[in-house]
């Protein structure tokens, strides 16, 4: 089977989207997955450098092939798997389109009109077109239906994983890569693009409604790439973030500095709005970290019963949260022991396997109609 792939995301620097579009790469071309297939890498928004792509794959397998159109040509590839919202115009076989959530349309005012209008034109491309959709959550699953009205048969859910480098570190080793950022444990963290979904906003007052000697303490840190300005996050309320004593804000954080991150963490919290699957949980979860989280949206569906579910939008229900599980070490250590146990029931290997066999089962549905417009 012939895989056309949209890899135009796995250039850096990667959001969350192009980390899980190289991770998904990379396992689709694990030789316990390659199965003969071949791997047609596709870069529909710009061009997708081959030291990039070496560097992801530790070198180019046989089976991976980077195309030198943007697009595929007729006939050169069974199925495309479209990883940007972006569905070539001209592709009639199987597609299948990735939608990460329909935060555009059940949380419009979190995004810029340049996004909404990007997403929002992919998709309905995709519906008008017939083409089949992947979700990474079943909340996703249920929000195209109610505002799409797309039909059960043409949605796929297949969940996600995170790469193995996230795993509970040795203490000696995440302080000592703590240390290139100046902080220490013990302290609360956030992780995310500061954007208005991300509810930063609310997790800051959390914070400093911690009684004053567990607050001093405990600071929070905030981790992640300035994201657009949205009502809470402007430049008044970003000030204040980044003067409050006891928080520090460290921006972008590379890669490799955060399994120490959560490793070392009081606590993890993501007081999301709404999310398509919630990496940065599942990161947190591999590390053991104790986490407090959202009760809305697809959170749940990874959390399970491994995390504190709680209103985002209610800060005194995020503080009391906060306070109970900085104030309790036998809770603190239930939920690291949890964290780890519901972390292990993802993995990338499973979800290669689970998008093969779609894969495999969308060009063999689409077989039947290619073979009448032959006889034509």
């Amino acid at each position: 089977m012939r895989i056309g792939f949209d890899a135009s995301k796995i250039m850096p620097p990667r959001d969350g989207i192009g980390t899980y579009v190289a991770s998904l790469i990379r396992a689709l071309v694990a030789p316990s997955a390659a199965d003969g297939h071949e791997l047609h890498l596709f870069a529909t928004l710009h061009n997708v450098a081959l030291q990039v792509l070496e560097e992801l794959l530790d070198g180019r397998p046989d089976h991976v092939l980077l195309a030198d159109t943007p697009v595929p040509r007729p006939g050169a590839v069974d199925l495309f798997h479209a990883t940007t919202w972006m569905r070539p115009p001209t592709f009639d076989g199987p597609l299948l389109m990735t939608c990460y959530d329909l935060t555009v349309l059940s949380h419009p005012h979190t995004h810029q009109l340049a996004n909404r209008a990007h997403c929002l034109d992919g998709l309905l491309d995709a519906l008008l077109a017939g083409d089949h959709f992947l979700t990474l959550s079943a909340h996703t699953t249920r929000e195209l239906r109610k505002y799409l009205e797309v039909p059960a048969a043409h949605i796929h859910t297949v969940p996600a994983a995170v790469d193995a480098r996230f795993r509970p570190m040795a203490p000696a080793a995440a302080d000592t890569a703590l240390a290139r950022l100046g902080i220490a444990p013990p302290y609360v963290l956030a992780v995310g693009t500061r954007q208005p979904r991300k509810n930063l906003g609310r997790l800051f007052e959390a914070w400093c409604r911690l009684p004053t000697p567990m607050r001093e303490a405990t600071p929070l840190v905030v981790v992640g790439a300035k994201g657009w300005c949205g009502a809470w996050d402007g430049e008044a309320e970003r000030a204040r973030l980044e003067t409050t004593a006891g928080v520090r804000v460290l921006g972008y954080v590379a890669d490799e500095l955060l399994p120490a991150l959560y490793s070392q963490a009081s606590v993890f919290v993501y007081p999301s709005l709404a999310e398509g699957f919630g990496f940065p949980v599942l990161e947190a979860m591999a590390c053991g970290a104790p986490v407090i989280t959202s009760a809305l949206s697809s959170l749940p569906e990874v959390a399970g019963d491994a995390a504190r579910l709680v209103d985002p939008q209610s800060i005194d229900a995020l503080s009391q949260a906060l306070a109970e599980v900085l104030g309790d070490d036998d809770e603190t250590e239930r939920l690291r022991q949890a964290s780890r146990a519901r972390a292990q029931r993802f993995s990338w290997q499973r979800t290669a396997r689970e998008m093969l066999t779609l894969y495999t089962s969308l060009v063999a549905s689409d077989r039947p109609r290619a073979c009448a417009e032959e006889r034509q």
